[in-house]
């Protein structure tokens, strides 16, 4: 990106979590090696914070492919 340039990132997933209190950490990073190693440049510890509620008719799996999207916007 050019100096003075911003962009808007929106990330969606489906997160099977179980009740409680979670926070989300980001970090902005260039990979080195496939799923290694990883140059970072930013890192928000503690991005969002969120809580779950219980839900008596949910099902949990433990293993699950959970699709998502990613937008970006350069302005």
């Amino acid at each position: 990106m050019a100096s003075k340039q911003q962009a808007g990132i929106i990330y969606r997933t489906s997160l099977p979590l179980t009740a409680g209190k979670y926070s989300l950490r980001i970090s902005l990073t260039h990979p080195i090696n496939a799923h290694q190693q990883a140059l970072f440049f930013d890192i928000v510890e503690t991005a969002h914070v969120f809580e779950v509620l219980p839900n008596a008719t949910a099902k949990f799996r433990t293993r699950v492919y959970l699709p998502h999207t990613l937008n970006i916007k350069v302005s």
